[in-house]
């Protein structure tokens, strides 16, 4: 056997594969978060300018 085959013994690509899944399904959460932040906080504004307009008490 080669010397640049024993590594495929060890951690053959298949196995190499999930953790890339995983690291694209963590950066598909953080995106999805920030949208949600940004979702809150363009409500939250959009609230309290309504509160402000119409006259309501927070």
């Amino acid at each position: 056997m080669k010397q640049s085959d024993a590594h495929r013994d060890i951690m053959p690509a298949e196995q190499s594969l999930p953790a890339v899944s995983v690291h694209q399904a963590h950066e598909s959460e953080i995106q999805q978060e920030r949208m949600r932040r940004l979702h809150n906080a363009r409500a939250s504004q959009r609230a309290a300018r309504h509160h402000r307009i119409n006259g309501v008490a927070l």
